[in-house]
């Protein structure tokens, strides 16, 4: 059974006890778990119950559920939610007073709010509009954060509230994921290597591969890129979950059209997530990113820095500012990073995602280019470029992308078992089958009209028909 399956099954066993204080127990317990989970640079120095908290004033219940103490004796202060509906803003309202006035002469710096499910749109703007009024900044740990916790569902009983929480192992690397660090560290120790392509079939674990890499470089400052939010929210998880060493970590995202779905039929991306899902808040201003690093270098610690390739130019604004140069730029999904660099200004969505690859752009001594699928350019198509005035950029040019250091394509992937081997299902439709189900929509739409029905004129969907001919063509190019 699957980690998601498993909790949602673990929940509903939940909810059904009406024992509250057993529950609370419960629930109070995970959630330090969590605050745990999200502490990748170990900066909690305590995590107490508010009767536990030593300053609580011996004030009763005011809406806080949890009080962390921090290594530099800042405060942070917790509210948990176990519930099946939304969280109203009514849900929260004593828990946000609480949170901006302080307790006695002590303030908080900052608010979480754990929950099971989704809080609603007042309970939102109300937050946001304390984040800017009041300059707290409050973040959500949401149910995407029980799905994937290292909490290991499978053994986890949830009448037992005594104990440890069964936690899953980490994980460690495979045969194919220790060859490729290997070559990896090997290919950047020649100073001569700034660049180079790791090519590892989607589903072999290329996230995890990526962490141990950076760790085994060991790069002070490591920028890692990704085209969504979503995949940046997935990236951190696993870093935090899979560290060997704790990391400091900023999450850039400025770009207002990045995690808002698409806006349009000719958007490239899928709906992306919403900023509000990701585990940390983004940073949108180059302080943050400058005072984060500052605080990883006076500790000796990792500082990762986690953007979308929309945001470049925040990293680069932020190098101008201060920022050193970086050690490690790891991009992922690299093929997005392949295509034009258009002289014209007109195409600034499109040149976001060829910013990383220059100097002038982003200084940084090493850069790995992950990808499944490399994306190569004809020599017509590089002339045509040429000829617009555009610069091109080709998996190929390995003045750019550096050489391959390590691949393992589908079919060597298939061959280790580390994927399912593909099926092809086709469908046949007999031809007297077809005319049969023309005559019968034919016939139908006739009587429609009989009865004086208006019909309308576009009986075909034509965006459909070309997105089943795209499909098609593309397949066809695939040789599948």
């Amino acid at each position: 059974m699957s980690e998601i399956s498993t909790y949602k099954l673990i929940k509903e066993k939940l909810q059904a006890i009406p024992n509250q204080r057993l529950k609370g127990s419960w629930f109070e317990k995970v959630s330090k778990r969590f605050l745990k989970e999200h502490d990748s640079a170990n900066e909690y120095e305590s995590i107490d119950l508010w009767s536990d908290w030593e300053l609580n004033n011996n004030e009763g219940d005011r809406g806080i559920d949890i009080v962390i103490t921090t290594t530099s004796k800042e405060y942070i202060a917790v509210q948990c939610k176990f519930h099946q509906d939304s969280v109203s803003l009514n849900d929260l309202s004593t828990f946000l007073l609480k949170l901006q006035s302080g307790v006695g002469e002590i303030g908080f710096k900052k608010g979480i709010i754990i929950s099971t499910s989704n809080l609603s749109s007042n309970a939102l703007k109300e937050i946001e509009q304390i984040r800017k009024s009041k300059g707290i900044d409050i973040v959500e740990i949401s149910e995407e954060d029980f799905m994937y916790s290292q909490i290991d569902w499978e053994k986890f009983d949830p009448t037992q509230t005594q104990g440890e929480l069964p936690l899953c192992d980490k994980k460690k690397p495979r045969p194919h994921q220790i060859e490729a660090i290997k070559a990896t560290k090997e290919y950047f120790s020649d100073p001569k290597n700034t660049r180079g392509k790791l090519i590892m079939a989607c589903g072999t674990g290329k996230t995890y591969t990526s962490l141990k890499i950076m760790e085994s470089l060991d790069p002070k400052i490591t920028l890692f890129l990704a085209p969504s939010i979503a995949l940046l929210s997935q990236t951190f998880r696993e870093y935090a979950q899979e560290k060997s060493d704790p990391f400091y970590a900023s999450i850039v995202c400025s770009d207002d059209k990045v995690g808002k779905g698409k806006k349009n039929k000719n958007d490239d991306d899928t709906d992306d997530i919403d900023f509000s899902e990701l585990p940390n808040k983004p940073s949108t201003r180059l302080e943050d990113i400058l005072s984060v690093c500052e605080k990883a270098q006076k500790e000796n610690k990792r500082f990762i820095i986690f953007s979308t390739y929309q945001s470049v130019l925040r990293i680069k604004e932020a190098q101008e500012v201060g920022l050193g140069e970086i050690d490690l730029v790891i991009c992922d999904e690299a093929h997005r990073t392949v295509g034009a660099m258009y002289s014209s200004n007109e195409r600034d969505d499109k040149n976001a995602f060829t910013l990383c690859h220059s100097d002038g752009n982003i200084k940084a001594k090493k850069r790995l280019y992950m990808t499944a699928t490399p994306k190569v350019y004809s020599e017509s198509s590089k002339a045509r470029a040429k000829e617009s005035d555009n610069a091109i950029y080709s998996m190929d040019d390995e003045s750019i992308f550096g050489e391959e250091i390590y691949t393992l394509n589908f079919t060597k992937a298939i061959a280790l078992d580390l994927l399912t081997d593909y099926k092809v299902m086709i469908l046949a439709v007999r031809k007297e089958n077809l005319s049969g189900v023309t005559n019968s929509v034919n016939q139908k739409i006739s009587q429609l009209e009989a009865k004086g029905t208006k019909l309308d004129k576009k009986l075909i969907d034509n965006e459909f028909v070309c997105k089943i001919i795209g499909t098609h063509k593309g397949l066809a190019k695939s040789r599948i």
